[in-house]
């Protein structure tokens, strides 16, 4: 089956949102949306790691939809401060849950956990002091919860009508 991509214009709340939709090579496994990072930053659905996102989830065999927040590049409308680009994504959301009601959903942005985490210790370095119990468990949960949903997303699911093994 060859590729699919297709360019559309999705009816946001402040006007038309620019988006694009991809098919993968072969049978579907999942949908999968994939926002890019702050508009007022330079943020678009073509920034390199919304697009290495979008292509990796693609060839594990999910339809992509990525699009433009209000006031990027073709969408229309502005900056809302967060609240409005919410319905835009909410938008789109709603769209590609139609397309494919019977596919589970992946949700995938830019993620700045790394970043966060980098700045944290920046910030233990320039404070001179060792992160305190509850600032060590919020890093440790915020990993654990990275790395089990990277988890999730790279299990293999059961073969339909296969048996669960029984609990030991």
């Amino acid at each position: 089956m060859p590729r699919k991509i297709e360019s559309l214009f999705l009816a946001g709340p402040a006007g038309r949102l620019e988006a694009l939709l991809e098919e993968p090579d072969q049978a579907a496994i999942g949908i999968a949306l994939v926002c890019h990072p702050h508009p007022q930053h330079g943020g678009t659905m073509h920034n390199k790691v919304v697009f290495r996102v979008a292509k990796g989830l693609r060839r594990s065999g999910h339809v992509v939809m990525r699009f433009n927040y209000r006031g990027v590049n073709l969408s229309e409308g502005e900056y809302a401060h967060g609240e409005g680009e919410l319905h835009d994504a909410r938008v789109a959301l709603e769209v590609l849950l139609s397309r494919y009601p019977a596919l589970p959903l992946t949700l995938a942005g830019q993620m700045i956990v790394f970043e966060t985490l980098f700045a944290l210790l920046y910030a233990f370095v320039y404070d001179g002091r060792w992160p305190r119990t509850p600032e060590v468990l919020a890093i440790v949960l915020l990993l654990v919860g990275v790395l089990w949903s990277v988890r999730q997303h790279t299990l293999e699911p059961a073969p339909a009508g296969a048996k669960e093994a029984p609990a030991h």
